[in-house]
């Protein structure tokens, strides 16, 4: 009984199972094994198929991996109560780097080869886990829109400031088109004109006509 509420306590722990209930939850901790591995127990190495979801119950594991030196480069360290391998569960991958238990450990696991018969067999709760990687695909989307037009700014704002310093004034006079000017930024238009509008809303500049634009700061 005390191992099983010990699996339940684990599945609360991994996002992708946060939206089961309490019926579903204990579904898949039937899945799961608890492994114990001593100090300087290898978990898993670069190379292998990375086929399991771990969630480091106790202890501490060392994810580092070889560099070309022949030196070992440290990753990352997971304690209690972190997840690697989520997406292992869905998608076949292989380990990039090695991990190492650094102390006693002991990991909770599930495997993908008992998983996917049971999402299978389970049509509700695969709905329920799509969605979950429906949610964090369109967080990502957004992340990459966000630092996409983050450095776009920045690219621009840089171009700005170099001109400024080439023609030594604030006063700047634009050596080619937007259209040109968009072309060599990497931009197109409508994100050059959007960005304009965005520092100068903020303060940073002032456009006046096409080809002028005076810094304000």
């Amino acid at each position: 009984m005390e191992g099983h509420q010990l699996k339940m306590e684990c599945i609360k722990l991994i996002p992708f199972f946060q939206k089961l209930d309490n019926e579903e939850a204990e579904q898949i901790a039937s899945l799961s094994m608890m492994q114990r591995y001593g100090r300087g127990n290898v978990v898993f190495q670069a190379g292998e198929q990375k086929d399991h979801l771990y969630l480091v119950q106790n202890g501490r594991v060392k994810i580092t991996r070889g560099t070309e030196e022949g030196n070992e480069q440290l990753l990352q360290v997971l304690e209690a109560g972190n997840i690697l391998g989520e997406l292992a569960l869905f998608f076949q991958q292989t380990h990039e780097a090695d991990g190492k238990a650094d102390t006693a450990a002991n990991i909770f696991v599930i495997s993908r080869e008992a998983f996917l018969p049971f999402l299978r067999d389970h049509p509700e709760i695969s709905m329920k886990l799509l969605q979950e990687v429906s949610e964090r695909l369109h967080k990502a989307e957004t992340f990459v829109h966000q630092l996409y037009a983050a450095q776009g700014e920045m690219q621009l704002a840089t171009y700005l400031l170099e001109l400024a310093e080439k023609q030594k004034s604030t006063s700047i006079t634009l050596p080619m088109s937007k259209k040109d000017m968009a072309s060599y930024l990497g931009l197109n238009q409508e994100q050059l004109s959007r960005q304009l509008g965005e520092l100068q809303n903020q303060g940073w500049l002032r456009q006046q006509g096409h080809r002028h634009i005076q810094l304000l700061d």
